[in-house]
């Protein structure tokens, strides 16, 4: 429990907190404090306008740790996968005859397939022809 924490929190930081320091960051040195002030003056939602001032650098950070070790910098997440089985029909007549039709194409190429390496192997040609 505490391990997940800290990883909530370390996921916080890389998502949120990073983008935004590194905006200031940058703001300072291109401008000093003034520039950092004329995002909270001009804008209504200046911690959105910071994180997404700062997002390039924030992924490439990212990114650097994630060369260090696998999910340092990118946190690895869980994901839950459901797959649903479309369904099928196979009462209708149509969807019986496409798949007859596909099977039966299937088959005659299984069995040109046989024949042909039936063939090789007796003539010893199946290294010449790969």
């Amino acid at each position: 429990m505490a391990g997940e924490k800290r990883e909530q929190i370390r996921f916080i930081f890389m998502q949120d907190v990073l983008p935004v320091g590194l905006a200031l960051a940058d703001r300072v040195r291109e401008g000093g404090f003034r520039r950092v002030f004329q995002v909270f003056n001009d804008s209504n939602t200046p911690l959105e306008e910071l994180s997404k001032e700062g997002e390039i650098a924030a992924q490439q950070i990212r990114d650097q740790l994630d060369e260090v070790s696998p999910g340092l910098g990118n946190p690895v997440m869980e994901v839950t996968v459901d797959i649903e089985e479309p369904e099928q029909n196979l009462e209708d007549p149509e969807q019986k005859e496409v798949l007859l039709k596909l099977l039966k194409g299937i088959n005659s190429k299984m069995n040109s397939l046989e024949k042909y390496f039936a063939e090789a192997s007796e003539t010893n040609t199946l290294d010449d022809n790969l």
